[in-house]
């Protein structure tokens, strides 16, 4: 009930004061279709915050940044998808910040295949308090009958299970935050 509550109490806010939402800043890296998986990898994470309550906002902003960004190395890539943030531009209680990046793509040695291996490095910001509320950072392997079959498979369990993973931790920082009120 707590969590209904939360959640609840979290939607309201954002929809009547815009403060408490969520710019969701994360790319994928190294994808033989760059813009069909950053949609995959938005899409999950829009989903995995909005779930939780959580209301996100600037989509259209973030994807014409990311295709802006898209060959920046990660600290440079942080830095300018935090620009708006900053700057006030996105008034934002919340920012997360990362990238799901294929790390191997292989045939199988027995030659029935492709394994794709991927990271997804996330950090988000509570923008209020100014502080990093938190990181997140886990390898997924998965199997393709094609390279192009491995590589979507991956990006969209690794997007999938660490939006559901990274969303939840975020709702448990924001009920301690709301606990200390």
């Amino acid at each position: 009930q707590l969590k209904n509550d939360l959640r609840e109490y979290v939607s309201e806010r954002q929809l009547e004061n815009e403060d408490l939402t969520a710019a969701l800043m994360i790319r994928s890296k190294g994808t033989s279709e760059p813009e069909i998986m950053d949609e995959v990898v938005m899409t999950a994470f829009n989903k995995g915050f909005e779930e939780l309550g959580f209301v996100t906002e600037f989509a259209n902003e973030t994807a014409e940044r990311i295709s802006v960004t898209r060959y920046m190395d990660f600290p440079n890539y942080e830095f300018s998808m935090m620009k708006p943030v900053k700057d006030n531009e996105w008034l934002v209680t919340m920012a997360v910040i990362g990238e799901v990046r294929i790390t191997s793509l292989m045939e199988n040695p027995a030659g029935n295949g492709y394994s794709a291996k991927a990271t997804v490095m996330l950090r988000a910001y509570d923008i209020v308090n100014n502080c990093v509320m938190g990181t997140f950072t886990e390898d997924y392997t998965m199997q393709g009958a094609t390279a192009k079959e491995a590589e979507a498979l991956v990006i969209q369990k690794a997007s999938m299970d660490s939006a559901e993973n990274f969303s939840k931790d975020t709702l448990r920082y924001w009920q301690g935050r709301l606990a200390e009120r």
